[in-house]
């Protein structure tokens, strides 16, 4: 874990959390209190097969590449493609601006 990160959750409550499962830290206050909702769905709720056209189509425009590209990308499990990350940048950032 990210030493600047588990140090400040961990002085927090004085726990290793590098230990732990992720499930179990997503039980954590400091993912649980005042966090947006769209960082967190419900449980049963699977957004990831929804595509937003739109962020589709910027991504297309900025990178000179096909849509079936951009979701192929989208639906990768490379988390480095340049692509997804454009995608969910572009998603993070109308987030953002809507909050």
């Amino acid at each position: 874990m990210n030493g600047w990160v588990e140090g400040h959750v961990v002085s927090e409550n004085k726990e290793d959390i590098s230990s732990h499962k992720w499930f179990e830290c997503r039980e954590h206050p400091w993912f649980t209190v005042d966090v947006p909702d769209y960082l967190f769905p419900p449980p049963g709720i699977d957004d990831s097969k929804a595509v937003d056209e739109t962020a589709v189509a910027e991504v297309c425009a900025i990178f000179h590449v096909k849509e079936t590209d951009v979701r192929a990308a989208i639906q990768s499990d490379n988390a480095h493609d340049q692509l997804k990350i454009a995608y969910h940048l572009i998603l993070d950032n109308r987030r953002m601006i809507s909050y």
